[in-house]
């Protein structure tokens, strides 16, 4: 029936008989849409029927779904799919007699009341309809076909590029095109959101910013979890506002030097300090010019400031718990302060000659991956940002110590695994721009002063962090049992979110993509 309305919704706006905002159309409308047929399609049975018993009216219905989804005009990737798809539910339905038998059995009771029951009269007009409606219910012409841009030939080349990672090695190619189109549909928004915090005042095009939206779609339907567009929109912005902090950092080590980055930590520490802004603000005033007139850490200031307030004033965590809200601060806190030491960390060994190469920071590598290099990468600040989302003002997302603790583990170790293998793939790349890399600690004492013999070991400690995680994932779904499942699928999502670049980064390094 949604589908039914939503369709019918694009024609009227095709042929200008209704008055829809384009916005709505193409950034609600079609997701909507996209995301019901991308769900029946994958929740067809391998005898053609769907639903837990094989009902032939839920068959009907997904067949009459597939057919009005099917009018939209950019589904030429899965097209054979759906074609497939709905002439196996028919099949079904012509095996079992839908129509000639037409006493109602308890497979057909799927309507609740005090008891299930079915209706015969409902059943057998789906059925019929089912089996007889036009494929596609309507053809939608240019004004629907303008709003959506999904190219089909980057849809096949990622599909192919995709399927050679572990993750996804198993899945059918179209399962890929469909996670692969949905994603394409949210990206017209993010792109509205690519200056919203960051001005980005001379940045190069982003090269990630095409892959950001499988990193969601793509773990959501591996999982089958069916986390809500909103949801899934809101971790890809965070996604996105992320690789834009690594760009403004990158900024910091350009033009910067070890006092700025004095200057810069105390910039964050009075962002969350309790103090009267203009307090704050007077501490930061007397940097270096950046050209403009404006003080250097001034500048750094007001972005980091807008990059703060973004975060945590975004809409949709205000109905979070206090206590959640808090920890977001937390870490959204410890992730920038990262950020400063690793641009100190580069700024010093930018300083060193190259046979000092493979001098780290003064501490063990232990100590640095398990804090300033994970917390780096924003894992720890983005899992709490999504607790927020799904949280409310009554109790914490994360109901008890147990699963809170066990569920920050897996998102330690997950972060050390992403960070070794980020650092794997990264190294020609940090030793020409003397980024610091896991490769440069003297524990990787190797026989080559650039590093690259100490890759062995360092696969070897990312494949004993992820018996770790592994673990860690037993005994949180232990512990969210019966009662938390939901926290257990979110936990795996997120996993998964972050364990596509670990999986890319054994392949090659992603600042390379094109």
């Amino acid at each position: 029936m949604a589908a039914q309305a939503l369709v019918r919704v694009l024609y009227l706006y095709e042929t200008n008989s209704l008055a829809v905002p384009e916005r709505l159309v193409r950034v609600k409308v079609m997701v909507v849409l996209f995301q019901i047929m991308s769900r029946v399609l994958q929740h067809q049975n391998e005898d053609g029927s769907w639903g837990t018993l094989g009902s032939r009216e839920e068959t009907s219905y997904a067949i009459l779904t597939l057919a009005n989804v099917s009018s939209l005009p950019f589904l030429n990737p899965v097209a054979g799919q759906i074609e497939s798809s709905v002439s196996r539910g028919r099949k079904y339905l012509k095996s079992i007699k839908a129509l000639e038998e037409i006493k109602l059995t308890p497979v057909d009771y799927i309507w609740g009341g005090k008891v299930s029951y079915g209706v015969e009269n409902v059943c057998h007009s789906y059925v019929l309809a089912a089996l007889n409606t036009p494929i596609p219910q309507y053809l939608l012409g240019p004004r629907v076909s303008g709003l959506v841009n999904i190219p089909q030939k980057r849809v096949i080349s990622f599909t192919k590029f995709y399927g050679k990672l572990p993750m996804f090695s198993e899945v059918e190619s179209w399962r890929l095109k469909l996670w692969l189109m949905e994603g394409y549909l949210f990206l017209p928004d993010l792109e509205r959101m690519r200056v919203g915090v960051f001005s980005r005042n001379g940045e190069v095009e982003d090269k990630y910013f095409e892959y950001l939206p499988f990193s969601w779609t793509g773990p959501n339907g591996l999982e089958d979890i069916q986390v809500g567009a909103q949801t899934l929109f809101d971790m890809m912005m965070i996604s996105m506002i992320n690789y834009q902090v690594d760009e403004f950092f990158d900024g910091v080590v350009s033009n910067g030097d070890l006092k700025a980055i004095s200057e810069l930590r105390y910039t964050i520490e009075s962002l969350f300090s309790k103090r009267a802004s203009s307090k704050q603000q007077n501490g930061v005033k007397n940097g270096q010019k950046n050209g403009t007139g404006k003080d250097l850490m001034t500048d750094f200031y007001e972005q980091l400031d807008e990059f703060c307030q973004f975060v945590l004033s975004y809409p949709r965590i205000q109905n979070a718990s206090t206590r959640d809200k808090t920890q977001l601060e937390l870490e959204l806190k410890a992730y920038l302060l990262a950020h400063t030491q690793q641009c100190e960390d580069s700024i010093r060994l930018r300083r060193l000659n190259s046979k000092g190469i493979s001098s780290g920071p003064n501490t063990s590598y232990i100590r640095w991956v398990q804090t300033i290099a994970t917390d780096h990468l924003s894992s720890r600040y983005a899992f709490a940002f999504l607790t927020c989302l799904l949280g409310n003002n009554e109790e914490d997302y994360l109901p008890n110590a147990e699963v809170r603790y066990i569920a920050q583990d897996c998102c330690t170790h997950l972060s050390v695994v992403c960070r070794m293998f980020n650092d794997y793939g990264s190294l020609d790349r940090d030793l020409q721009e003397a980024h610091m890399n896991s490769l440069f600690f003297p524990e990787f004492g190797t026989s080559s002063e650039d590093g690259r013999d100490g890759r062995n070991e360092l696969v070897r400690l990312a494949q004993y962090e992820r018996k770790l995680l592994s673990l860690a994932f037993e005994e949180l779904e232990n512990a969210c049992g019966t009662r938390y499942p939901r926290i257990y699928q979110i936990m795996r999502l997120f996993y998964n979110a972050n364990e596509i670049y670990t999986e890319v980064y054994e392949i090659r390094d992603p600042s390379s993509w094109v």
